[in-house]
């Protein structure tokens, strides 16, 4: 399997994955879980909703990079290296 191929194949199954991470999200906001969990504040259990909101915040952030990472691979961007540049050498 070509890198091409690879980078494609891992695209898709990263938009899935984001694309539940969001169905996910938008379900919570149509059933009131949100205010549910936002309860457990005044419950003592406030830490469940830190926890929920700052993972969520996380894996979306990680996914998403790495995400625009394989859009690049499969567009067949290339990073330049650049030379010497501290100037002893020449």
């Amino acid at each position: 399997m070509s890198k091409r191929k690879k980078a494609l194949f891992q695209l898709i199954v990263l938009s899935i994955i984001i694309g539940l991470i969001s169905w996910h999200t938008v379900y919570w906001h149509i059933s009131n879980m949100h205010t549910t969990i936002f309860e457990y504040i005044e419950a003592g259990k406030g830490y469940l909703t830190v926890l929920y909101y700052i993972g969520l915040i996380i894996v979306t952030g990680i996914l998403l990079g790495i995400l625009m990472g394989k859009i690049l691979e499969v567009l067949g961007y290339q990073e330049k290296k650049a030379g010497n540049t501290a100037g002893g050498e020449k």
